[in-house]
């Protein structure tokens, strides 16, 4: 017997989610770029570059 739980969760699609993600990341970039200018968020991309690498 199968469990309907099993059978939604492979009707589940995350690309929409992963596509909404995306947007309000990009979102998100732009208006920090906007709010607080270019030599700010180059700091915060070394910073979060320097983060990924340890």
């Amino acid at each position: 017997m199968t469990d309907i739980t099993d059978d939604i969760a492979e009707e589940i699609s995350f690309q929409s989610y992963d596509d909404d993600l995306r947007l309000l990341l990009n979102l998100l970039h732009d208006v920090l770029h906007r709010e607080v200018g270019p030599n700010i968020m180059e700091k915060i991309e070394h910073t979060r570059t320097l983060s990924q690498t340890t």
